[in-house]
């Protein structure tokens, strides 16, 4: 019984490996005889590209079993741009200028790290504390606020990208410059929603997030983010959106000073865009509680009829 029990055990195994692998162990024997010679000779077995140009006449012929659907993505658009624009930073830039002037100038990597290290008069507008000046790790930044730490602690980097060398940045600056203040780019791109989120909740450590019920919702304000364009997560948001606007449940207004596409025309007939100026979106929220406050007041104070 054991024997048996082994044997089938082991045909199990055999099974689940030659149903897991079949299409691998296809392919292997298509290459042993022959028979996996690439359709085509450039792009080979992959799927035939979405256009191609004729070498001779330079003719764009479109592929018509392929679909090209443009992003709306800016910074994805713009990265070929960033190879060979004329207009790419080649060296370091030090304002020479009154700030916002833009007025700048060109200046070697040895003068960059001597500036930032030691300061001074730099813009001609007075004393700037260098990194050795700053990096103070005995005074504390507010005796009263022990808890802030050290003075060392005013100094921070905020990283865009995690592009391989923030573990040395974080090392750097945290072990050995000694400040805490080393913040990704989620501390100023999703920073306010999780803090809100927190917020609400009641749960700062932690920040639970909290996402718009876009499967049931029938109004939606979107402040500060355009759906389809960003959000948490910007794709999934975006699919809601506009099946709820496709099904002809869902209205929403989106608060952005940039028209975006999902409150184009294209979306006009569920989508409303209110072109606020940037920094006056705490005057809106303030305008939008003042009106509600105001009639629910009114209607409390209003004569009630009383029914025995």
């Amino acid at each position: 019984m054991k024997i048996a029990r082994r044997q089938l055990i082991a045909a199990g195994g055999l099974a689940a490996f030659a149903a897991g692998f079949s299409q691998t162990l296809g392919r292997m024997a298509d290459k042993l005889m022959g028979k996996d010679a690439p359709r085509h000779n450039v792009w080979g077995n992959a799927a035939a590209p979405e256009f191609t140009v004729d070498p001779a006449s330079g003719k764009l012929q479109p592929n018509p079993a392929q679909q090209v659907s443009y992003t709306a993505c800016g910074r994805g658009n713009a990265v070929l741009a960033q190879m060979n624009s004329p207009f790419r930073v080649l060296a370091p830039l030090k304002r020479v200028g009154p700030r916002n002037g833009g007025q700048w100038e060109a200046i070697s990597f040895e003068q960059l790290v001597k500036e930032v290290t030691e300061g001074g008069n730099l813009f001609g507008e007075g004393e700037v504390a260098g990194l050795r000046a700053l990096r103070d790790l005995a005074a504390p930044i507010d005796p009263a606020q022990p808890e802030l730490g050290a003075r060392v602690n005013q100094v921070a980097l905020l990283s865009s990208v995690n592009d391989g060398r923030e573990a040395f940045a974080r090392r750097f600056w945290n072990k050995s410059y000694g400040t805490l203040n080393f913040v990704g780019h989620g501390s100023y791109c999703g920073g306010a929603y999780r803090s809100g989120s927190g917020a609400m909740f009641g749960d700062m450590k932690k920040m639970p997030h909290a996402k718009p019920d876009l499967a049931n919702a029938e109004f939606v304000i979107f402040v500060g983010t355009a759906p389809g364009n960003a959000g948490n997560p910007f794709k999934r948001t975006g699919a809601m959106l506009a099946k709820g606007r496709s099904d002809g449940r869902l209205n929403y207004v989106v608060v952005d000073p940039v028209l975006t596409n999902a409150d184009n025309r294209a979306a006009a007939d569920r989508g409303r865009w209110i072109p606020i100026r940037p920094g006056s979106d705490s005057a809106l929220a303030l305008g939008m509680m003042r009106w509600m406050l105001e009639r629910m007041f009114s209607h409390a104070s209003a004569p009630r009829l009383a029914v025995r």
